[in-house]
């Protein structure tokens, strides 16, 4: 056998892998700001999955839905928390549920400005708490 072609390294600032069409349906490469991502699009060219690092440098799911926005993101925070943050249509985040880096669960609801409006948590004492907050984040009703 022949000595390989196979080069030890490639390197791009972007790959991209094409259909049959020449439709882009994968994307490894760099965002404008220079954060590494990977994407995956559907067949109409729409960003159906992301993967990305963020500035602060933790990692980040997302998945969208088929007019390209926002529905879902799996981040782990670089304080040792982890979140799923549900949005709507106009990618605002209305539901977060997060372990706290102290391994405490937390539930939160926003309301369309994403203020916290309901939160329900167990506090770092295994007690359960819930709160409730006014537009301008003041809380309204709180347990304990």
């Amino acid at each position: 056998m022949g000595k390989s072609t196979v080069p030890e390294v490639v390197q791009a600032r972007r790959f991209e892998v094409v259909d049959q069409e020449g439709r882009v349906k994968a994307v490894l490469g760099m965002t404008p700001t220079g954060r590494p991502t990977v994407g995956l699009f559907d067949d109409t060219g729409q960003p159906r999955l992301g993967l990305i690092v963020h500035p602060e440098g933790y990692p980040g799911i997302s998945l969208t839905d088929e007019g390209g926005k926002q529905g879902i993101e799996i981040s782990l925070g670089v304080d040792g928390s982890t979140q799923v943050a549900l949005t709507d249509s106009r990618a605002r985040v209305r539901a977060r549920l997060a372990l706290t880096p102290d391994g405490s669960p937390r539930l939160d609801f926003g309301d369309e400005h994403q203020e916290i409006r309901l939160m329900v948590a167990f506090l770092p004492d295994g007690r359960p708490g819930m709160a409730l907050f006014d537009e301008q984040g003041e809380i309204i009703w709180k347990v304990p």
